[in-house]
This record gives structure tokens, sequence and C-alpha cells, in this order.
């Protein structure tokens, strides 16, 4: 299943704890999270949290980041949900070039054993 959502990308210092904070702050206003990712960008000392939200948790999740004056951005994704089997990655990679979309790029995880 394909759907469009909300991704926030939060700018902290890269430091330890710095994602603690952030995903405290999102945990206090009752936030779920549905998909991380994250790096540290060795050039100017700051990390970069990447998550996804529950579907009308957008504007609760902006104001909590916004009250804890974090720096972020928002755009819209597409999110992908398939069963977790062999080959499910093979299978929406190869729908999408068919369809001449191009990924920028992905974050994936699986959340039960095959």
């Amino acid at each position: 299943m394909a759907y469009r959502i909300k991704e926030f990308n939060v700018t902290v210092q890269d430091a330890t704890g710095a994602g603690a904070s952030v995903f405290g702050i999102l945990a206090t206003a009752k936030i779920n999270l549905k998909a991380v990712c994250g790096w540290t960008s060795d050039k100017d000392g700051n990390a970069v949290l990447q998550f996804l939200v529950d579907t009308g948790q957008e504007d609760v999740a902006a104001a909590a980041l916004r009250r804890a004056k974090f720096t972020f951005k928002t755009a819209d994704v597409v999110a992908v949900e398939v069963k977790n089997k062999i080959g499910a990655m093979a299978e929406i990679t190869a729908k999408l070039a068919a369809a001449n979309v191009n990924i920028d790029y992905a974050y994936a995880a699986a959340a039960t054993k095959t």
C-alpha cells in the first residue's frame, strides 16, 4: 500500500542525547513514529533526524518541535507498506521504475520476522 505522508527533518547538534531530546519531546506530545532515519554531517557539527509520524499527528508534532525551539522542515513523501518477504524491495523498485519514478532516497525496516 502506498500513500502520501509528511516527513520531518530536524537538525540538531551532533551530540550525545540529541536524539533523546527530540524523541522525548515527541513522546511527551503523544506522537507515534512510523519510521526514523538519521545521520551526522561531519562538515558542520550537526546531525539530521528524519522521521514519519502517524497521519493526523503532523500539526501536533510540528507544534511540539516549535515549542522546544528545534529547527525543522517538512516534506510530502510517499510511504509504501509491504509484506516482509524476500524480494519485496525488488518488486517495489521495479514498479516505480516502470512508472518512471526516480527514488531520491529511501529508508526501511521490517516490523516482524518473515
